[in-house]
């Protein structure tokens, strides 16, 4: 929240919409702050600045009520940027890489669909290209010459993964139709099994998707003895579906042609890899499915995969791995137990 904050605004906010706002340090007052020289000095705040990453849609968007409200009780403009990353995900160095052309154009064609949707709010949406590092720049310039910056808090996946990790649906509103419907089970895996992730990925910043970090002992063991001695399909093989498995193959084409995979079919699809690489199975599982799967480097998407080593799994009897596991040995076909099934 930058400085001057108008309090007043902020005091008068719905009460469903106060409970939401946590305030951040001013960038003079931050460690880290760039130099003067990066700031721009003005007499009077210009506009109210709300930054668009999480939440791709104009209606039941705390943040951008937020941000409509204040600006209309300042008298100064709103101005709305949605900052398309060329690397995904930011945060994370050991991950950054261009995004795909399928990510890429889904968020592009999302944000083409929500800039008209803007202008019926009575704003305007602005859509910037991150190249070479010019982010910092940019936002510092806006944020300097705002009276308030509203951001969405990024630590906070049915078929509707991509678009809830995206921002183009409502959490809330889901999960309200979902306890209306008394779809319970829906629930747990929608706010119990995606909230998991977020607090694993907050808590684990430097190594939530390592396999050494995120599996259990038991879990290192089974994959230990689980056959994967590392003469598996190559990474070629594994992408266009050419692994000799036809249940797997199967699902990896279809991951590659529509960006899904049914819960149970990921799981399965996971599932048979260490039967394959045992040492790699995780490095694997996160290229493929971050090359390919609309909702890849989100963390319930990490939580899948995670799962299908053993996080937040428990062993079978006596430690071992259940009967029907595909990943208890190679040969039969890893899938062949999902395929019986």
């Amino acid at each position: 929240m930058s400085e001057p904050a108008p309090t007043a605004a902020l005091d008068s906010l719905p009460s469903a919409l106060r409970e939401r706002i946590r305030g951040e340090p001013s960038a003079q007052q931050q460690p880290c702050a760039p130099p003067p020289r990066t700031r721009i000095a003005t007499t009077a705040p210009a506009h109210v600045l709300y930054l668009v990453r999480t939440a791709l849609r104009a209606e039941r968007n705390p943040a951008l009520e937020v941000a409509l409200r204040i600006a209309s009780a300042q008298g100064i403009p709103l101005v709305c940027v949605a900052v398309v990353e060329d690397s995904h995900p930011p945060a994370v160095p050991r991950l950054r890489r261009p995004p795909t052309d399928r990510s890429a154009a889904f968020r592009l064609e999302a944000l083409s669909e929500l800039q008209p949707a803007f202008e019926k709010r009575g704003t305007a949406l602005w859509v910037h290209l991150v190249r070479d590092g010019c982010r910092a720049a940019v936002a510092m310039s806006l944020a300097a010459r705002a009276a308030l910056v509203v951001a969405e808090e990024h630590f906070g996946a049915s078929r509707m993964s991509a678009y809830v990790n995206s921002g183009m649906i409502d959490p809330a509103t889901m999960a309200r139709d979902a306890a209306s419907a008394r779809a319970d089970k829906f629930l747990d895996e929608f706010v119990g099994w995606r909230e998991a992730p977020y607090v694993w990925c907050l808590r684990h910043p430097g190594g939530y998707a390592r396999a050494a970090v995120a599996v259990p002992a038991w879990g290192r063991n089974q994959l230990a003895g689980c056959g994967g001695g590392g003469e598996g399909p190559s990474l070629a093989e594994l992408e266009s579906g050419r692994t000799g498995d036809a249940y797997w193959d199967d699902c990896q084409r279809c991951l590659a042609l529509s960006g899904e995979l049914h819960n149970n079919v990921r799981m399965a699809w996971g599932k048979a890899v260490p039967a394959w690489w045992e040492a790699a199975a995780g490095e694997l599982l996160i290229h493929l499915n971050d090359s390919f799967a609309l909702d890849g480097g989100a963390p319930p998407s990490y939580g899948g995969l995670l799962w299908c080593l053993g996080w937040r799994d428990k062993p079978g009897p006596g430690g071992a791995p259940a009967p029907e596991s595909p990943t208890q040995s190679p040969s039969p076909p890893p899938t062949a137990p999902c395929l019986r099934r």
